[in-house]
């Protein structure tokens, strides 16, 4: 995991979404690309990571993320998922 998701503020924040289902023990996605896209960029956010992509790429293994985060921004379900997750975060 890179350092910049293993602090302790990283550490409450993928507690939450482990227990929402969002992700699991090794802190891989359970959810759509799109959502998971999302969710990098809301953790990034929070965190204050500049890298985000390249960041999440690396831990999820997943190639054009950027790509995903702009589709789900064009879908009501994915939609609908930001604002449950802003919500939580």
């Amino acid at each position: 995991m890179p350092e910049v998701l293993a602090t302790d503020e990283a550490m409450t924040l993928w507690k939450k979404v482990q227990a929402a289902g969002w992700v699991d023990t090794n802190y891989q996605p359970l959810i759509s690309r799109t959502q998971s896209a999302l969710l990098a960029d809301a953790i990034a956010e929070k965190l204050g990571i500049r890298q985000k992509w390249k960041t999440f790429e690396t831990l999820w293994n997943r190639k054009n993320m950027r790509s995903d985060y702009n589709l789900a921004l064009r879908q009501q379900q994915s939609l609908d998922f930001l604002t449950e997750l802003k919500r939580m975060i």
